[in-house]
């Protein structure tokens, strides 16, 4: 089961996002910025704790199309500006 996961900008919020699923007994097979995939589909009931377990770290499950392209988008623009390295010339 893919789902889509709303502000997760770094490697800790994977780390936290790992730990809900892996709590409820779902863990991930493939984790990254913005998605969970678990072997599994995801019970009903268990949605609705994992939809409360997420919240309360700040984190949101996207079911809208729009919103999972534009929070792909944000993720993509977050890993960017993470991954470059700037450097300053002197004046």
């Amino acid at each position: 089961m893919n789902l889509y996961i709303k502000n997760m900008v770094c490697n800790r919020c994977i780390m936290v996002v790992q730990q809900v699923f892996e709590s409820l007994g779902y863990p991930p097979v493939r984790i990254s910025f913005g998605n969970v995939e678990t072997a599994n589909p995801i019970q009903q009931d268990d949605l609705v704790k994992l939809r409360k377990s997420l919240v309360s770290y700040g984190f949101e499950l996207i079911d809208d199309t729009k919103r999972r392209i534009i929070e792909k988008i944000k993720n993509i623009v977050v890993q960017s500006i993470h991954h470059t390295t700037v450097t300053h010339p002197m004046t």
